[in-house]
């Protein structure tokens, strides 16, 4: 494959890890499990370390999350950042 032809697909690989409903992830039920209120901010992908195997490809991300803790009157908020990966077989 060309490298004009992988940096295209790395790049149509981003956009489909993007477009992933974040709640039917792995990460996502991790992250309920850290704290009963979190939203995912951003998830950052690292578009030279992906690789591609054949019809495989797996990568790197990192998830940035906002994490609260305790009742509404008395919250305590946390601003995180997790590794993550994705991979598709």
């Amino acid at each position: 494959m060309e490298q004009n032809d992988v940096a295209n697909l790395r790049q149509k690989i981003i956009s489909a890890v993007r477009q992933k409903e974040q709640t039917e992830t792995e990460a996502w039920r991790d992250l309920s499990l850290l704290a009963p209120s979190h939203r995912v901010d951003a998830v950052e992908t690292f578009e030279e370390e992906i690789q591609i195997e054949g019809t495989e490809f797996f990568g790197p991300l990192l998830w940035y999350v906002t994490l609260t803790y305790g009742p509404p009157d008395d919250q305590v908020v946390s601003s995180e950042s997790f590794p993550g990966k994705f991979e598709v077989a």
